[in-house]
């Protein structure tokens, strides 16, 4: 029996290290919930001749690098993050599925021990657009998820990648102005 837990802890051991568990950084979203409003509206809303326009929402990441100890030494590198995928998954059984969105980030670069403060634009305005949201216009609903980022990162000199995740939560709606 011994032995079959010590296969079987090699083994978890060898699969985290082959997808690049855990890495150098952590990262935090400076909101928890953020409302984001399918409609801002010039007028009375949803009046006769009233107008609304569409602007995305951005909330606000802090990924820290720290140092990781590894088999060869401790690695105190800087990371680069280099984009983030976002999901969404539906907080109850009224809101439907959204897709998942990509957003590219250029190569951001945190020194090891410091933090970088990320946008990341949770609610962009395609999204709102799209017929599930773009329904939510003059409507009492609310459409409500968990989001969840995972950030691809890399270790500026050796390479290695790693992904590190945030969460928020996120709220759809014509909110009143």
């Amino acid at each position: 029996m011994k032995r079959q837990v010590m296969v079987l802890l090699v083994l978890c051991g060898i699969g985290l290290a082959s997808c690049g568990g855990g890495g150098g950084a952590t990262a935090t979203s400076a909101v928890s919930n953020l409302d984001a409003d399918v409609a801002k509206w010039t007028g009375t809303p949803c009046a006769t001749g009233a107008t609304y326009t569409v602007l995305p929402d951005d909330v606000t990441v802090t990924l820290k690098a720290f140092p990781v100890a590894t088999g060869n030494g401790t690695v105190t590198e800087k990371v680069q993050v280099n984009s983030v995928d976002i999901v969404y998954t539906p907080a109850n059984t009224t809101s439907p599925p959204l897709p998942a969105q990509y957003m590219a980030l250029g190569g951001i670069v945190a020194d090891m021990g410091s933090s970088v403060s990320i946008p990341v634009r949770v609610a962009p305005q395609d999204l709102k657009n799209s017929p599930v949201l773009s329904a939510l216009v003059c409507s009492p609903t609310i459409y409500t998820y968990y989001v969840t980022m995972t950030f691809h990162c890399q270790y500026l000199k050796a390479g290695d990648t790693f992904d590190v995740p945030a969460q928020t939560n996120i709220r759809f709606a014509d909110f009143a102005n």
